[in-house]
């Protein structure tokens, strides 16, 4: 006998900042239940998003799609949500590893709007009746990985440099990693970091906490009298954005005392 699946709630877009290297926070405590995600949110299901690149490759492909790792495509993401699944989005991206550093907390957010319109998109859209209100469908939740920039080490190629050839090749770098990006999607920082058995040299992060916050969930719902279906208009997603904007902020201003260490910077939104 086929049981159906019964929803348990609204549907959750997760937005995960900061990007840091390789988005740690992220791996060992969504994919690998490192933070207990399935005792905290239970009964909700969520697929970590990645670039469909990583995909392409034999064996790692199979080993992302084993913990749950999907494509962070909008026609993909449109799929998984219908289902009455969750997402979640590390919402800076690729460019956002340019700036993580030790210390700092810069993230990538005032051009992100992409997963706002997603959630305004699917906004009472399911493959499954809704019993519950249209309204209280879907919601974005902010989340703040207090830590993931200082697991690494890094030169820096966003500062200033110490000298004239420290210049040349801090620019170097940087057209270098930029170049990578736009012709791949993703880059790569120069890191610094230690091996398995020893501190000096390779490529495994460093032992130091990251701490995974979650803020208040946003209910999404259309505003300005559109209608589930209709077309989503800028000011629905600007207005939304700023509520995400302000909601991060907030999260990261009530744990910063917990969780920041004593040489950690306020939260920075540069782009």
């Amino acid at each position: 006998m086929i049981q159906e699946r019964v929803r348990t709630g609204p549907k959750y877009i997760f937005g995960y900042h900061p990007h840091g290297i390789i988005a740690m926070g992220v791996t060992g405590g969504f994919t690998m239940e490192g933070a207990g995600i399935s005792n905290f949110l239970p009964g909700i299901r969520c697929f970590v998003s990645t670039l469909i690149n990583q995909f392409r490759l034999p064996f790692y492909r199979d080993y992302l799609m084993s913990l749950g790792v999907t494509s962070v495509t909008k026609q993909n993401l449109k799929a998984i949500l219908k289902q009455d699944y969750s997402v979640l989005i590390v919402v800076g991206g690729a460019e956002e590893s340019l700036y993580s550093r030790p210390g700092l907390n810069s993230i990538v957010l005032n051009r992100r709007k992409g997963f706002i319109k997603l959630a305004l998109e699917m906004c009472g859209s399911s493959d499954h009746p809704i019993t519950e209100s249209a309204d209280d469908d879907i919601s974005l939740v902010p989340v703040y990985g207090f830590g993931e920039n200082n697991i690494y080490d890094v030169y820096y190629t966003n500062g200033e440099p110490t000298n004239e050839n420290d210049g040349y090749l801090r620019r170097f770098l940087k057209f270098l990693q930029l170049w990578l990006k736009r012709r791949s999607g993703f880059t790569l920082p120069v890191v610094i970091s230690r091996g398995l058995f020893n501190y000096d040299f390779g490529f495994l992060p460093f032992r130091r906490p990251i701490n995974v916050v979650f803020g208040r969930p946003i209910p999404v719902k259309r505003l300005f009298g559109r209608k589930p279906g209709d077309a989503v208009t800028d000011k629905e997603v600007l207005y939304y954005h700023k509520l995400y904007v302000q909601n991060l902020i907030a999260l990261f201003e009530e744990n910063k005392e917990k969780y920041l260490a004593k040489w950690d910077k306020s939260l920075n939104i540069v782009e």
